[in-house]
This record gives C-alpha cells, sequence and structure tokens, in this order.
C-alpha cells in the first residue's frame, strides 16, 4: 500500500504506552503501599482507526498511540478490558523493563496476533478506502506541546495524525499555540494522505514529521526532516572551547572537595539517560539534562554519597541569571554573555539540587561558590548535585526562564553535551 513506511526489517514497529500516558494514568511506578501496576492495558479505537495499523512503520523501535495529548490523534486507554463497543482493542502487557508493549488485538470478541490485525487493517483499508497516497505539496501544521514533542522525539519522529485535528496551512491558531508555555516552540508538519475512494472522509494514520526553526513561517520557509533535526541538535549540543577547557579542572575540585578518588556514575546519571538512578529505576518522563555527582570512591576504595555541605563553584565567570526551585533544593542560573554560538544563542550553566550561597551581587567570577549540596525537599532522591548547561536564544530574556525551558523537548534550546568530557 503507497503511503506505508517500509524499511529493510520484515517486521512492523513495537507499539509502547508512553512515559506521557504512564505518567497520566499513574502506572509509572510501585512503591510501597501503592497498587500493583496492571498486567494489562487496553485501548479503544473506532473503526476508522485502522489506518493507523495498517501504516504502522517497519523497524526495530517502538512508537506510540497518544491518549491525553490535546492536538493530534488521542485514544482512551483503560485498565480495565472495555465491553459493549465498536472498533477494536490494542492489549497492552507490562514487560520485565516495566513497559507496556502491544502484545494483541481484540476484534469482535477474537483476539488477534498483531501482525495477523495489520495484514487485516491492510485489507480493510484498502476495500473501504482505497489505497492511501500522498497529495503532492499538501502538509497538515500544528505546534506540539512539550509533552507531545517528547513522545515523537522518542518515537524516532513518527506520529499518530488525526487529520481532522490539524490546520491544512501554519494558521494563526497554529502559531499562537507554539507560544505556549507548553510548547515545545516549533512548527512542524506531516504530508498529507488521502484515499482514492471519493467521498471517503480523510483517515487517521502513522507518518513521520518535518519541523521548522522560522518564527514566521511562508512559503520560502526551510523545513528539515527529523532525522536532520536530531543531526542539528548533536551537532549544536557539544560543549563550547571556553568550558570544555575548564571542565577538567572544575571536575578535580568538585571531587577533591567531596573527599573523593574518583566518581561513580551508575546508569541513568549521565547526559541523555533514560532512567532514574534511585527508588524504583522509573523511566524518565524526559532525557537527563546533565549530569548527576552523587557517589564517589574515597581513599579507602569504598563507595560513598557525596557529602551534604560538598562547594558547588561556579564553572566559568558569568552573571547572576535566576534562583529556581526543583523538586530536591535550588537550581542556580548563570549566564555567560561572552559565550555565543553562530546562531546568537547565549550559555548559560545550571547548578541544581543545591542549597544556594548568599550571591552578593550579580556578577559571578570563575570558581566561586554558589551553594552547597543539600536537600530541601521529602523527595525520595538522595541529595546530590545536577549539572548542566545549554544554549538559550537571545529572545529569551533571562528573567523569564523556567526549568521548564531547559528542557530536551524545548526545541529554541540546546541541552549540552558533557558525556565525552568524563572520565568513567
Amino acid at each position: 500500500m503507497q503511503g506505508k513506511e517500509t524499511g529493510n526489517e520484515s517486521k512492523h514497529c513495537t507499539i509502547r504506552v508512553s512515559i506521557a500516558d504512564m505518567v497520566v494514568l499513574r502506572v509509572r511506578t510501585r512503591r510501597a503501599g501503592d497498587s500493583p501496576q496492571p498486567e494489562f492495558l487496553y485501548q479503544i479505537f473506532p473503526p476508522d482507526a485502522l489506518p493507523l495499523m495498517a501504516t504502522l512503520p517497519r523497524g526495530t523501535f517502538a512508537i506510540s498511540i497518544p491518549y491525553h495529548s490535546n492536538s493530534g490523534c488521542g485514544y482512551i486507554i483503560t485498565k480495565s478490558v472495555p465491553t459493549g463497543r465498536k472498533g477494536f482493542v490494542l492489549v497492552y502487557e507490562l514487560k520485565p523493563n516495566r513497559r507496556y508493549e502491544a502484545v494483541k488485538v481484540i476484534f469482535q470478541d477474537k483476539g488477534y496476533d498483531i501482525e495477523e490485525f495489520i495484514a487485516y487493517a491492510s485489507r480493510w483499508t484498502d476495500f473501504h478506502a482505497g489505497t492511501l497516497h500522498r497529495i503532492p505539496e499538501k502538509y497538515l501544521y500544528f505546534a506540539p506541546s512539550r509533552d507531545q514533542w517528547n513522545v515523537i522525539r522518542r518515537d524516532l519522529g513518527y506520529m499518530a495524525v488525526d487529520p481532522s485535528s490539524f490546520s491544512i496551512d501554519p494558521s494563526a491558531e497554529v502559531l499562537q499555540k507554539r507560544r505556549r508555555m507548553t510548547a515545545s516552540g516549533v512548527i512542524a508538519r506531516v504530508p498529507l494522505l488521502a484515499c482514492e475512494v471519493k467521498g471517503t472522509r480523510l483517515l487517521p494514520y502513522f507518518r513521520k514529521v518535518e519541523l521548522t526553526f522560522d518564527e514566521n513561517p511562508d512559503r520560502q520557509t526551510r523545513w528539515v526532516s527529523f532525522r536532520e533535526y536530531v543531526r542539528i541538535k548533536a551537532q549544536e549540543s557539544l560543549p563550547p572551547d571556553r568550558i570544555a577547557e575548564n571542565f577538567p579542572g572544575w571536575l578535580d575540585e568538585l571531587k577533591k572537595e567531596s573527599g573523593f578518588e574518583s566518581w561513580v556514575f551508575r546508569a541513568g546519571r549521565l547526559f541523555g539517560a533514560h532512567t532514574e538512578w534511585w527508588g524504583d529505576g522509573n523511566r524518565r518522563y524526559a532525557e537527563h539534562e546533565g549530569i548527576d555527582f552523587a557517589e564517589g570512591r574515597d581513599s579507602n576504595g569504598l563507595i560513598r554519597p557525596i557529602p551534604e555541605g560538598t562547594p558547588v563553584r561556579a564553572i566559568e565567570s558569568g552573571e547572576l541569571a535566576g534562583v529556581l526551585d526543583d523538586f530536591l533544593g535550588k537550581t542556580i542560573l548563570v549566564r555567560h554573555p561572552q559565550t555565543v554560538n553562530k546562531h546568537g544563542s547565549i550559555l548559560y550553566t545550571q547548578y541544581s539540587h543545591i542549597l544556594p550561597a548568599d550571591i552578593p551581587a550579580s556578577v559571578v567570577a570563575r570558581g566561586q561558590v554558589l551553594g552547597h549540596v543539600g536537600r530541601m525537599t521529602q523527595s525520595k532522591a538522595p541529595a546530590h548535585f545536577h549539572f548542566a548547561a545549554a544554549w538559550i536564544p537571545q529572545s529569551l530574556a533571562a528573567s523569564t526562564l523556567t526549568l521548564g525551558h531547559l528542557h530536551p523537548a524545548y526545541v529554541p534550546v540546546t541541552l549540552i553535551d558533557f558525556n565525552g568530557l568524563i572520565d568513567k
């Protein structure tokens, strides 16, 4: 069927419940006193959603069909077996990695293997709608929220598209949605697929997104593929030379003042990690934005936690940009106006989960104590120091910044990857 994404792999990708939906459903974790995670979840679809299954991409990756998104396609997920409904039901099973993956489909009171049902969905779509095909130079536009873009990023650019929920041009409403506090900051689009059968309404399908960094898209706007977006972000996430030169000495000072001979970085503590390193080891809502300094090895070879009270120092001179609340303590933001990238974005460094020091002036000197390791809340996460940095556009005033801007799914900001400078 035209319009179906194919690859070298013969098997269709896995369908899973997104972390965003697991959070909403309260099935992301299990702690003492909590109800056990349900063994199965059920997602309900009307008959017209069959093209979603017919256009499911092939590959070894996983995709999600959200149910709580504010725009795009959304189908209800329940914790109990639905009854008396037309259409079909995707059944998700809790796997050893504590993710929910689709294992079968219930259709007309019978259970079907996923691949078997995809074949049926393809036949249904061909018969009832005709071959889905791309309309040249026609797109559907939308302004994804941060949550929505986070899911799309994890799904390698694929998303479930409901044409009735999208705009056929980058309208004023789409542009307005991009400026919302929860927005990802970009306009995205998907190619418009139509059916051969005359009079059939536009049906949902899977497709990869494109996006633009332009503030006001028009006919001359440059759109990039999702793969190109990932390449651009990876290239721009390299630490600037000045900070890279300071990093080893700054890290060594932190290590000595913690009383360590070396750092210990367990899974989940480095940039880009997908799991939390404490508690139940939950999947993170979004990839880790920086590096967590939590444990080290002392002169006796013993591994112990970073001592509360360890001083946290500025890696480079700059100016105090803000003191923000975080889930464990406070976050100090330092702006470095002397370090600017080719797009004119300014470097900010972030020092989180600390007890802030009294900083008498806005000017911050390299090596100045900004605070001390410690906790101010009852979070189950142990005391530790989180360090991150980002390129932030000059259009974002320091006084307006929140931790939500320092998020992997907020596209105008580029987080910096320091993993390559860590001696593991």
